[in-house]
């Protein structure tokens, strides 16, 4: 582990220090409330800065049902503080060697084998001489047409032991192969609605859930619905491998479900990058357009390099229940068609710029969802921009962007581009 990151990891823990004391056992089985705002750090225009991300859903209860970071298990005060059936079946595995020779974590999801479609929460334990064999970084194409989600596979060289940590049954079993999932996955509160939206996730609607699964349970999740990329990255040696392991297990255990989520600044694509840099330290973690990723990540890995691999579709093929999703079925959508027209606009590296000046302007005006819903119903009813019946809120965002980005597009691109991201409503990420 390196020295930045031990740093950042103090640094992070420090932070949130000064919230709400919670019990190993509250961490794990309890639901957390939403953090009304972050600080986070981030580089634009070549200079480092603050930005206070804020959540209208503050201070109510995350529904952590089927998302919830990991918790470590370090110490016996943390062991002892678990429910006493639980504390002794992992007692029992690591009798001979203690505590310290595993890392032992709640919250790993994975797919029972009595009920597959259904994933549940179990305790993992790693031994802490295990290495990663393989990292693949891996773009989820959704299904509707737009969009897309990031993550990192992991290949152990040894098993994962798990205990089901809700359950009046306690085996124990091992996954052999040891192949896990880490994945930033967006959570609303109790009383909100499940699915992602971009603009939501640009105005704080969702909080971070830093997950582990293996990879069969979200393959199980995501092959039918979605088709996802899978790409080897080669060129790194055994301590880059496992410090990038190391890396997404302690992020996970420090921030919970603490961090504020950002389309931009803070999402699946930037903590998979954030992952990443613990063994590529030359790459832009700040990167956010899941199209570009990977010509960004190829052009700064100082040696390591990527092997295109088989896709997650068709490695679990058995795994399906129905249907699986292709790409041919995905461009045949009416949104992919839509997107299709300004799609050139996606691969230039002012469309990034450009969308991270907007969410700056979203974050310090504190524009609500429900004022760009409004601007994208008048939008999708014929309404021209320069018609459109806005609230205050939502005209000072569309001035905004005629002014930022006035020579690439036209009236009729911001357009299509604000109604194809209706597409992504339905997604779950």
């Amino acid at each position: 582990m390196n020295f930045m990151f031990s740093l950042f990891s103090l640094i992070t823990s420090l932070h949130f220090a000064f919230g709400e004391v919670r019990s190993t056992h509250e961490k794990i089985f309890g639901s957390d409330f939403m953090s009304s705002k972050q600080e986070i750090q981030i580089e634009f225009d070549n200079k480092k800065q603050q930005v206070e991300l804020f959540s209208p859903q503050g201070r109510q209860k995350l529904n952590t049902d089927e998302k919830r970071s990991i918790v470590l298990i370090e110490t016996q005060e943390q062991l002892n503080d678990l429910p006493q059936a639980l504390a002794d079946k992992i007692k029992e595995h690591v009798k001979g060697a203690g505590l310290k020779a595993y890392f032992i974590f709640a919250n790993f999801v994975h797919s029972d084998i009595s009920a597959p479609e259904k994933n549940q929460f179990y305790i993992a334990l790693i031994p802490r001489s295990v290495n990663v064999s393989k990292v693949y970084f891996q773009i989820e194409w959704f299904g509707n047409g737009v969009g897309a989600h990031n993550q990192i596979r992991m290949k152990l060289d040894q098993p994962i032991y798990l205990i089901p940590q809700e359950s009046d049954v306690l085996p124990l079993f091992r996954l052999e192969n040891g192949d896990l999932i880490y994945s930033l996955q967006a959570i609303r509160t109790e009383t909100g609605s499940q699915n992602w939206e971009p603009f939501k996730g640009i105005m704080g609607e969702f909080a971070n859930a830093l997950q582990f699964f293996s990879a069969s349970s979200k393959a199980r999740k995501q092959i039918e619905s979605s088709f996802v990329e899978s790409y080897e990255i080669l060129g790194l040696n055994t301590e880059k491998k496992k410090a990038i392991f190391l890396n997404a297990l302690q992020t996970s255990n420090t921030e919970q479900e603490t961090g504020i989520y950002n389309t931009v600044f803070n999402s699946c694509v930037t903590h998979a990058l954030r992952a990443l840099s613990a063994g590529i330290p030359s790459i832009n973690t700040m990167h956010f357009n899941p199209y570009t990723v990977i010509e960004m990540i190829e052009k700064n890995t100082n040696g390591a390099y990527f092997r295109k691999s088989l896709s997650m579709n068709q490695e679990f093929a058995e795994l399906a229940s129905g249907p699986i999703m292709s790409l041919e079925k995905i461009a045949a959508q009416d949104s992919y068609q839509k997107f299709k027209r300004i799609e050139n606009l996606v691969f230039r590296p002012e469309f990034d710029h450009f969308v991270q000046r907007l969410t700056l302007f979203i974050i310090e005006k504190k524009i609500k969802s429900t004022d760009v819903d409004r601007l994208v119903a008048d939008l999708k009813n014929g309404t021209s921009l320069d018609d459109v019946k806005a609230n205050p809120a939502a005209q000072s965002l569309v001035e905004f962007a005629r002014i930022q980005w006035k020579e690439l597009l036209s009236q009729e691109d911001i357009e299509d581009f604000l109604i194809s991201l209706e597409a992504l409503k339905s997604q779950e990420i």
